[in-house]
């Protein structure tokens, strides 16, 4: 009995790391809808979550034509810059936090038809399922 107590536990905790398939495995919900009520503290918070768990920061750097003495800080801040502006370009409530920044910043941004980082539209594909 004791062992089946401890073992279960352990069995479900293996059970659930295995289904990830690494940091972007889990979508944070956020919405743009969300975005436009959080505090500049959460949205620092979020931003900062997003760019580390998708290992963003140089692909933002590069985005933004930052060179690399422009601090981390600087780099946050633009990005939620491009949040605000593509959540009141795209008028799409729904639409998820964390894919946006994937499609802003992520690998194929350029040619993937994205709203650029300077608010700028291109033509935009519909909205992303939850990141893979």
């Amino acid at each position: 009995m004791t062992i089946r107590r401890i073992a279960l536990p352990a069995l479900v905790t293996l059970l659930v790391a295995g289904c990830s398939t690494g940091p972007t495995a889990a979508t944070n919900p956020t919405t743009c809808a969300d975005w436009r009520s959080m505090s500049e503290t959460a949205h620092t918070e979020l931003v900062t979550t997003i760019v580390d768990a998708n290992d963003l920061l140089e692909a933002v750097r590069a985005g933004q034509h930052e060179g690399p003495t422009v601090p981390r800080a600087a780099l946050i801040q633009d990005v939620i810059g491009s949040i605000m502006k593509n959540c009141a370009l795209i008028r799409q409530p729904v639409q998820l936090v964390t894919d946006l920044v994937v499609q802003l910043y992520g690998a194929g941004r350029a040619s993937g038809g994205y709203f650029g980082t300077s608010g700028a539209p291109t033509p935009q594909h519909a909205p992303s399922s939850p990141i893979p």
